[in-house]
């Protein structure tokens, strides 16, 4: 339960407003900052696993299981290679429905590249 403080603070004082995490970040104790970096990079290996089907597939696939997962380093060799991004749908790596998406096509590439946001 005292893992889940840092989530509770942001969640119930800091939330989703920019200006008020910068100054709340400007005042937090340096010490504070590890401990809240590695609750969020917990949040976000849950959130991953929930809600994209790429990313909880490579999961089972390395054989990792993000209840244990509490820092990067636990991930081992895994990370997402250009190849991922190519080979597989780009609807494979959302995880939830994009409010704003385009397509570019003045590269290179001879396929168009598209840009999701949310």
């Amino acid at each position: 339960m005292i893992s889940k403080i840092p989530e509770l603070f942001d969640d119930l004082f800091i939330g989703g407003n920019i200006a008020r995490r910068a100054r709340v970040a400007a005042r937090l104790p340096a010490s504070v900052t590890p401990i809240i970096r590695k609750s969020k990079f917990r949040r976000l290996m849950r959130y991953l696993n929930e809600k994209s089907p790429f990313y909880r597939r490579r999961f089972k696939e390395e054989g990792i299981d993000v209840r244990g997962v509490r820092d990067p380093a636990d991930l081992g060799t895994f990370f997402t290679t250009a190849q991922d991004l190519r080979e597989n749908p780009v609807e494979e790596f959302l995880c939830a429905r994009p409010e704003l998406g385009f397509e570019t096509t003045g590269t290179t590439s001879t396929t168009n590249k598209r840009v999701y946001f949310s």
